[in-house]
């Protein structure tokens, strides 16, 4: 196999599968170094691998449908009325996943690709398993069209003996550890057998920033931010508590009810809604603030994995500055708190913004939007509405 990277992304926690996967390729080879991304990169990395794997042998990607919902319906009670939208939502995604993956086969020397079955919590809790396993034959079918290597799921993934469906709703962990270390060396002997022996690092082709820039110009993004009114005030509850990754403090599932009434009452709120020519995708994310002096402080912030890569968070970035710069604030702090879960919102920060004493982050206003010029993959490629009625009212505090 030769040395090398061997990116591993998935839509689900898939790091367990490492031990044996490395293992399993050192025999006979050289192994690559496995390197694994979290499922809310996913979406980025198939679209710019070589910033986030330079030198990359090939990518491994793993697929389980189920998990395109879970944002939509995790803390919805089951009702079969949920499926009509549920179908809307699994057509968009794999429309995008596609796409992606069209892109990311253009971009590596090869890609192995599998859809693993749908039997997790979300699927059983919800009875989408017939839903699911129709979408996942739709997608293994489309992408058996692109110049991809797709393997086949192996049988003990469909009995139901490797699910632990508690580790699933915890952590988007879908198997046991045992179930985990036969499908890593699963996967190895599979790798090994179709890989293409002219595959070389060489191979990596850097034209992965341009088509990402191409893909977003034609995403037409539409990101809404209004004040939570009424049930709206559910969803911020929900991705305070659910949120892990692209977070400010990390999930928060113990909060309770009146400690975020608290946090509403004490700090401004504006609510992320976005959409594409893809989907709808409702209510992702939220920014809450306060004022300190001339700082706009930015006390928590959250987007659903489901729109990153989408450049989503440089554009409420970008809104927000230019609504707070025209109020005579001069910088944005972001008061940071590293929750194990949530480097990808830590790197995204220190692309806009400087480290503070005190681990907070701090953005000059005057610079802020030439910054984000600089590092969005395709600057502007997005409609930002923000509502009236935050106009009023907001100044910077007198020091």
């Amino acid at each position: 196999m030769g040395t090398g990277i061997l990116p591993v992304t998935s839509t689900f926690t898939a790091t367990p599968l490492k031990a044996a996967l490395q293992t399993a390729l050192e025999q006979p080879a050289i192994p690559p170094d496995v390197n694994f991304f979290l499922y809310s990169q996913m979406n980025e990395f198939m679209l710019r691998p070589t910033q986030f794997a330079d030198g990359a042998i090939g990518a491994l990607v793993l697929l389980r449908v189920e998990d395109w919902l879970r944002d939509a319906v995790r803390s919805e009670a089951p009702n079969p009325a949920l499926e009509a939208k549920m179908r809307q939502r699994l057509v968009s995604r794999s429309e995008d996943f596609v796409s992606q993956l069209s892109v990311l086969a253009d971009s590596v020397p090869q890609v192995w690709a599998m859809v693993c079955p749908s039997n997790g919590w979300i699927a059983t809790r919800h009875k989408f398993q017939a839903l699911c396993r129709t979408y996942s034959n739709v997608v293994t079918a489309r992408i058996r069209k692109l110049p991809i290597t797709v393997l086949n799921c192996p049988p003990f993934l469909f009995n139901g003996e490797c699910d632990d469906h508690s580790t699933d709703r915890l952590g988007q962990m879908p198997y046991t550890q045992a179930a985990f270390d036969q499908f890593g060396e699963y996967l190895a002997s599979e790798i090994k057998r179709t890989l293409r022996q002219t595959n070389s690092a060489a191979g990596l082709r850097t034209s992965d920033s341009a088509q990402f820039a191409s893909y977003l110009a034609g995403l037409n993004v539409q990101v809404k931010l209004s004040r939570p009114e009424g049930p709206d005030r559910a969803h911020v509850a929900r991705m305070l508590r659910t949120i892990a990754s692209f977070s400010l403090t990390g999930e928060k599932p113990f909060l309770q009810d009146d400690e975020i009434e608290r946090m509403l009452a004490d700090n401004d709120c504006l609510l992320v809604s976005v959409s594409d020519r893809l989907a709808d995708y409702g209510p992702t994310g939220f920014v809450l603030f306060q004022t300190a002096g001339t700082d706009l402080v930015i006390e928590s912030m959250a987007f659903s994995c489901v729109v990153l890569g989408k450049q989503v968070e440089h554009a409420v970035i970008s809104a927000i500055g230019d609504y707070a710069f025209r109020r005579g604030f001069s910088r944005l702090v972001f008061r940071f708190t590293a929750a194990g879960r949530n480097q990808p919102m830590k790197d995204f920060l220190e692309t806009i913004a400087v480290r503070q004493p005190d681990e907070s982050y701090a953005a000059d206003l005057a610079s802020l939007q030439n910054r984000l010029v600089t590092v969005a993959p395709s600057p502007g490629a997005w409609v930002v509405s923000l509502n009236a009625d935050l106009q009023p009212g907001l100044a910077p505090q007198s020091v």
